[in-house]
Parts: C-alpha cells; sequence; structure tokens
C-alpha cells in the first residue's frame, strides 16, 4: 500500500494509538537512510544464511521464499479445527504455522518445538512481528476465537519504527495471542519439553518425516510416531505432511551421515500410514496437496488418535 505524507502520520499514530502504547515525537517521517537500510538487510542476511548444511530439515529464510501471507497448508483444514485446542507444532521453523494459528484459528494454546535454536530465536521474533502488525482486539477474549484482520499495519511499520511490546497477559489473556504462543528449543523426538506434562489436542508435523528418517533411521521415525501418539489425549489428532520418497535422494547429498543411515532404511513413505494404525491411530483422512503449483509438493492427511498405545 502506498501512504502519503499525511496519511502515513495518520497510519503511525493508529498503529501506537490501538496498541495502547505513546507515539515518540517523531520531527520527520521518512524511511531509515540507505546505509541503515543496508545495515539491516546485511543483519536478515546473516541470520537466514548457516555455514552448516540443514542437515535437519532446518532451513532459514524457508518461508521468504514462499510468498503468501496465510500457510496454504492449513487452508485445507475445517475453519474450527484448532478453536479451543492445545497445539504442538514439532519442527516449527521460524514460527510462521504456529503464530497463524495461535493468532488467526482460535487455539488455546500453542507451542512450536524445533531442533535448532536459531530458529526458535526467530519464531519469538515473528510472534513480535505478528503482533505488531495485527489489528485492534477486544482485550479479554478468553473465552472464543477473535476476529483479527493480521496485516492490518504494514510491515514497514515494524520495520521503520521497531516492534511494539508485548502487554501483560492480564490485560489481554492468556489464551490469546500473542500470549498463546511459546516456543522450545529441543530434539522432541528424543527428548521431553515442559508443555508435554499435559497432553496435547493436535500435534503437526509438516515436513519433517523425512529428516527424522534421515537422522534417525527406521527406528528413530517409529520412536516419533509413538510419543505423538502418547502425547494426543483420546480423540486426538496427527496432522501429517509426510515427505516423497524421492526427495530423500537429495535431502541425503548434504551431509555422509544421512548417506549412510538412507542406505539402511527399509520402511518408505507409502507404510507410514499402516505403521500408524500399528501405533494406534486410525486411517488417514486426506485432506490434499499442500500448496499450488508445488509450493508445497506433498499430501496432507489426518490421523486420529483411537486406541491405546501398543
Amino acid at each position: 500500500m502506498h501512504y502519503s505524507g499525511l496519511q502515513l502520520h495518520v497510519a503511525v499514530n493508529l498503529f501506537f494509538h490501538y496498541h495502547h502504547f505513546t507515539l515518540p515525537t517523531l520531527h520527520l517521517l521518512r524511511p531509515p537512510t540507505s546505509p541503515s537500510m543496508k545495515k539491516r538487510d546485511a543483519t536478515s542476511r546473516s541470520h537466514a544464511i548457516d555455514s552448516n548444511p540443514p542437515i535437519y530439515g532446518n532451513y532459514h529464510g524457508y518461508y521468504s521464499r514462499r510468498p503468501f501471507i496465510n500457510d496454504p497448508r492449513l487452508a485445507l483444514l475445517p475453519v474450527d479445527f484448532f478453536v479451543g485446542k492445545r497445539v504442538l507444532d514439532v519442527g516449527c521453523n521460524e514460527g510462521y504455522v504456529t503464530c497463524e494459528i495461535a493468532q488467526s484459528w482460535g487455539a488455546h494454546k500453542v507451542v512450536g518445538v524445533d531442533i535448532d535454536e536459531s530458529l526458535v530465536r526467530a519464531a519469538w521474533k515473528r510472534r513480535t512481528v505478528v503482533w505488531s502488525s495485527q489489528s485492534p482486539s477486544a482485550p479479554e477474549t478468553d473465552d472464543s476465537a477473535q476476529e483479527v484482520h493480521s496485516d492490518y499495519f504494514p510491515l514497514s511499520f515494524e520495520h521503520m519504527f521497531g516492534s511494539l511490546p508485548i502487554p501483560p497477559n492480564q490485560n489481554r489473556g492468556k489464551h490469546v495471542f500473542p500470549h498463546n504462543v511459546s516456543f522450545r528449543t529441543s530434539d522432541w523426538v528424543n527428548n521431553q519439553i515442559p508443555e508435554d506434562s499435559e497432553p496435547y489436542d493436535i500435534i503437526i508435523a509438516f515436513s519433517i518425516s523425512k529428516w527424522i528418517h534421515l537422522n534417525q533411521g527406521d527406528e528413530g521415525l517409529q520412536q516419533f510416531f509413538r510419543r505423538v501418539h502418547s502425547l494426543l489425549r483420546s480423540g486426538g489428532t496427527l496432522v501429517f505432511e509426510p515427505q516423497s520418497w524421492d526427495t530423500y535422494k537429495k535431502a541425503k547429498r548434504l551431509d555422509k551421515c544421512l548417506r549412510d543411515k538412507a542406505a539402511t532404511l527399509t520402511i518408505r513413505p507409502e507404510d507410514f500410514g499402516l505403521l500408524l494404525s500399528h501405533i494406534g491411530f486410525s486411517p488417514a483422512q486426506h485432506l490434499g496437496l499442500t500448496g499450488e503449483g508445488g509450493t508445497f509438493p506433498g499430501c496432507a492427511a489426518l490421523f486420529p488418535h483411537v486406541t491405546s498405545n501398543t
């Protein structure tokens, strides 16, 4: 959106007013100078580039290469799917999906976990950016999904003026965004996180099965499925987007350990449904292809939790 000088002045005042903060005195409203912009851009690029190969699928800048506001995989789900639910997003990357569910889908609590500490830091930053860009909402809405315009203010405001502080949760409610989302750094397949002390209604596993499989083998993948099952409440759901076997070929080139592990694998993605049923999930409810034009080249499915772990 293009703003005139007056429109920009009004928009900036609204930006601070709606989020209950005082606008500092600004003598001139203008973008940062060219050196500042270059410095910020260079910093962003340095965060996005990791000298180590992403052997866990921990790509930096993953979502910057996918130009959409709302994740197309979530669009495959019923609109009330997350309302009032306790959700775990395994392999949350930079927190885009995690924050969207917490902000716009009425979730009670959303936890994102990733093995890469730098991605988790980016996820916390994403939480603040999303909060700074959203429309105002009623402060006391703990018990209902809220109507939120996630891109009410342009992202350039956060870039120009900095992120807005997160308000105390007593002013908004602990089950209202941004207080209903948090992030953890952990190898979740092998380690507990504090939030695992309570069962989840929904566990999301988008584009991570290949990386678990290549790093931890057939047994590690089965352990992941068993952990998901054990931490879902009865009637809960695994939202699963597996990667196809042909994508393993490129991934294993990243590291010799991945190549060595790939040579030992006997389970294939087409076996996952049967494997999950043996663990205690009902048959897959296929949602469809995840993204237009191969944005996410996979197929998402729901696996409801129906029986005791075996």
